[in-house]
């Protein structure tokens, strides 16, 4: 519905033309410039009937007020002044038309029809030049997308096409220039035929890789070897799988990974051949020094044991003889865990295949012959079921603290039975235990190096040595949390 905004001063004015325009559209009546311009600014007017004279802001002035920012409502000026200088003004700040005072409603209706059907039809221009704008504006948006998406689709073909043709300048140039032996072959049931082929195979066949190109294995390799060559392409090429080599030609050595390639129809084969001569040499040469350097290391590891075993023994009992000659009893006694600690070494590190299981049951006959002209009772539980591999050196150490665990139960506590248990537990856990029904810890003589040593060979493998006092006698165990053996052992080795 249009929408008719008439501003005049004269409130009666406007109730007249609002009778006049009944049934044209919405209409509403403003009294003064100001307030007709504040009423524009909320409303979508389709027509301004505008009076001339008014006080503070004339009709002039509120014209060019208004088309300074709706410059597409049109404006009938209405005014008592029948002259033409007036109409001219009207006219000429922007009035669409100019009604003279009196009025006639007939003439009134029809001009403010007309300038509605103007006003519409100028909406309808507009929006329609809006439409066609838009279209345009869509339009030329896809053509720049388009020709923008050709462009980036010429650009990159062109980019693919170059570097395709720099990467296979690229194949070729790595290929020709390889430091090791590179090729492509097709491959059939009959036969293998170059296609590209590194120039350095000039020191293996006496032929550069591009006088290879075109030419099958039997016009570059004896026929033994061209036929295995053969085979072995065309079983790669049939199966799909790659296959490794080591081979010896003409003196030297090589390793070969084949592998196949597919293209359309085509069956190729694509490899690698590394001449490792000079590898296998230095390898033979470090195996040999570290062979001899693991030799070096157990003997000075035997050495050291020894020394800390029965020599520092031996030692420890002439500094004692010099102070205060030995008795018969003491000397046999000390020959006795001499003998028993030389023993313990050669049987521990004497066979590298052996196992803890086995070490325990070496000791414990040793000792059960030892302690059968004693009156000391020993019973013994073994169970190392599932027990994984243990080192020398921590096998060593094990039977040294637990030797030195009987020596004092027997020699210092004064036991008459003793209890040995060497438990591995399923869960990881390696426990064993010493106990007697001796005097006890706390009644034994202060100790020298013993207990200290046990403890250091304890921390060296990573287990927990500990004494509990019993009412009587003595537990000693030797232990290590749960899933810590082949760590510790593995560990220990790798010193090793």
């Amino acid at each position: 519905m249009p929408q008719v905004l008439i501003v005049d001063d004269d409130p009666m004015t406007g109730m007249i033309f609002c009778e006049i325009l009944a049934g044209m559209g919405s209409i509403h009546v403003t009294t003064s410039g100001a307030s007709a311009l504040q009423f524009v600014a909320g409303h979508q007017i389709d027509l301004v009937l505008l009076d001339i004279m008014m006080p503070e802001m004339d009709g002039f002035a509120t014209c060019r007020a208004l088309l300074r920012d709706y410059p597409d409502i049109p404006v009938v000026f209405v005014t008592a002044a029948n002259d033409p200088d007036s109409e001219i003004q009207a006219l000429g700040v922007g009035g669409h038309d100019v009604i003279n005072k009196p009025v006639n409603p007939p003439v009134v209706r029809a001009r403010v029809a007309l300038h509605l059907k103007f006003a519409a039809e100028r909406g309808a221009l507009k929006r329609a030049e809006q439409s066609i704008l838009a279209l345009n504006a869509g339009l030329e948006q896809q053509v720049a997308q388009r020709t923008a998406a050709l462009a980036a689709e010429i650009a990159e073909r062109k980019y693919m096409e170059t570097a395709l043709r720099d990467n296979h300048e690229l194949l070729s140039l790595f290929v020709q220039h390889s430091p090791i032996y590179a090729y492509i072959k097709e491959v059939t049931a009959q036969e293998s035929r170059v296609l590209i082929a590194s120039e350095n195979f000039q020191g293996m066949v006496g032929v550069p890789g591009s006088k290879m190109v075109g030419k099958a294995m039997g016009e570059l390799f004896p026929d033994e070897v061209a036929a295995k060559i053969s085979a072995d392409d065309w079983a790669v090429a049939s199966s799909g799988q790659p296959l490794r080599l080591d081979e010896d030609f003409n003196g030297r050595h090589y390793t070969t990974l084949k592998f196949p390639i597919i293209q359309g129809e085509r069956k190729l084969l694509a490899g690698y051949t590394i001449d490792v001569t000079e590898r296998n040499q230095a390898e033979a040469v470090q195996r040999a020094y570290l062979a001899e350097r693991a030799r070096a290391e157990e003997r000075e590891s035997l050495l050291h044991d020894m020394h800390d075993g029965f020599a520092s023994q031996l030692a420890t009992a002439y500094l004692r003889n010099e102070h205060s000659p030995l008795t018969r009893r003491e000397t046999s006694t000390l020959l006795r865990e001499c003998l028993d600690d030389f023993y313990l070494v050669v049987d521990t590190l004497g066979e590298d295949e052996k196992s803890l299981n086995e070490a325990i049951a070496d000791y414990r006959y040793r000792c059960d012959n030892r302690l059968s002209s004693l009156a000391v009772q020993v019973d013994w539980e073994i169970e190392l079921s599932g027990c994984p591999p243990i080192g020398q050196r921590i096998t060593l150490n094990i039977l040294r603290i637990l030797q030195e665990a009987l020596n004092n139960a027997i020699n210092h506590a004064q036991a008459q039975h003793i209890r040995i248990a060497v438990l591995f537990h399923p869960d990881g856990r390696l426990r064993i235990t010493v106990a007697d029904d001796g005097v006890g810890i706390a009644a034994i003589p202060k100790p020298g190096r013993g207990l200290p040593n046990m403890q250091k060979r304890a921390r060296n493998i990573g287990m927990r040595l500990a004494f509990t006092r019993l009412e009587p006698g003595t537990i000693v165990s030797l232990s290590q949390a749960p899933n810590q053996v082949t760590s510790a052992c593995c560990a220990q080795e790798s010193v090793l």
